[in-house]
């Protein structure tokens, strides 16, 4: 069982609909049910001065973090992810190259083991 990968990274520019791809979902196993996780959305350049981060994705108990978007000179760390198994949404700046403080994508949530008894 793991977590998916993060996103990818966008480079600096003024390019219109240049897009990062979304990570990859996670796989679990061992299971009699094993669900494989969802990929993360693309995040994308909406205008040479606003940008847009990817969502996380969601599961079948969970809700991925949400989108950011920045206007020029604006960094920020992505959403977190809600409920179980989720992807967290990624971080976004736009700010000069070279400028830009870090940022971290939003946490994932944990998956969930679903146990039924019968007697």
């Amino acid at each position: 069982v793991n977590g998916g990968a993060g996103g990818n990274f966008m480079a600096y520019g003024t390019t219109v609909n240049t897009l990062a791809t979304g990570g990859s979902g996670g796989t679990a196993t061992g299971g009699d049910i094993n669900f494989t996780g969802a990929t993360g959305r693309d995040g994308h350049r909406a205008s040479a001065t606003t940008g847009i981060s990817g969502l996380g994705a969601n599961s079948r108990f969970g809700d991925g973090g949400a989108y950011r978007m920045v206007p020029s000179n604006i960094s920020i760390a992505g959403d977190a992810a809600g409920g179980f198994g989720a992807g967290g949404g990624g971080a976004a700046s736009n700010r000069t190259a070279g400028t830009a403080a870090a940022q971290n994508g939003g946490a994932g949530t944990a998956g969930t083991i679903i146990i039924r008894e019968y007697r």
